[in-house]
């Protein structure tokens, strides 16, 4: 059986464009072209005076299973190809920051797992839906890799301490305590977290849309005051790290 087509699908809904890892085979495992065309998607929407909110989902109920080795040429274990990590490191980077700028609500639909690169996509939304069966696992630290776009999410939003533990420990979080821990606006049945989500962004998509982007504005510049993720973003990308 051979992989869809396309590694990301866009679909609107109501003023929500919702926007799938479409690599279900490889539990949506992300590769240059799908963060590419995930970048596409995000500035897209954000362009687009249609679209009020975005969601993010992954197909056949795997979020994303962080980075496919496979592309990356490490596939038996081996380090990433040197050459494949700066490029896909720039375009993940720049995807980043266009979700950390956006001035729309970003809502994701966390289902099955996020782990690693995967996670990093969860923890850019805005709010994050959660199965009760599904996890988040932030575990480079055991191929001796640093979680950059992790760790700066984490303590952008929900402090150092909270980074400390997802990040050295790289064990799973399930739906419940992310929501416990206030990473996740919400934790529900399994088959009930995109329809959950869906109906999460198409609320925030009704509301007044400046309201939501000022409110946004008036955060990200009270942020600054104890670590902008913007900034923070910045900083794991130079190259002194």
């Amino acid at each position: 059986m051979h992989e869809p087509t396309h590694p990301v699908l866009v679909e609107h809904d109501a003023g929500v464009s919702v926007i799938t890892l479409n690599r279900p085979r490889r539990r949506n495992a992300l590769t240059e072209d799908s963060v590419r065309y995930l970048a596409e998607a995000v500035t897209e929407a954000l362009a687009d005076d249609a679209v009020s909110a975005l969601l993010l989902r992954g197909a056949e109920g795997c979020f994303c299973s962080g980075i496919d080795l496979r592309d990356a040429g490490a596939a038996d274990g081996e380090a990433l190809d040197p050459a494949w990590e700066r490029r896909f490191q720039a375009e993940w980077s720049a995807l980043h920051g266009l979700l950390a700028a956006a001035d729309k609500p970003v809502v994701a639909a966390l289902e099955g797992a996020a782990v690693n690169a995967g996670a990093a996509l969860a923890l850019s939304a805005d709010l994050l839906v959660a199965g009760r069966g599904a996890f988040l696992q932030i575990a480079e630290v055991r191929r001796n890799m640093v979680a950059r776009i992790n760790i700066a999410w984490l303590c952008g939003r929900y402090g150092s301490a909270r980074a400390l533990d997802l990040t050295l420990t790289g064990r799973r979080a399930d739906g419940a305590e992310l929501h416990r821990l206030g990473i996740a606006h919400s934790c529900v049945a399994d088959d009930a977290v995109v329809a959950s989500a869906l109906g999460l962004a198409g609320q925030l998509a009704a509301y007044p849309r400046s309201g939501i982007a000022d409110t946004k504005r008036l955060i990200r510049t009270l942020e600054q005051e104890s670590g902008d993720v913007g900034a923070l973003l910045r900083v794991t990308t130079d190259p002194a790290w």
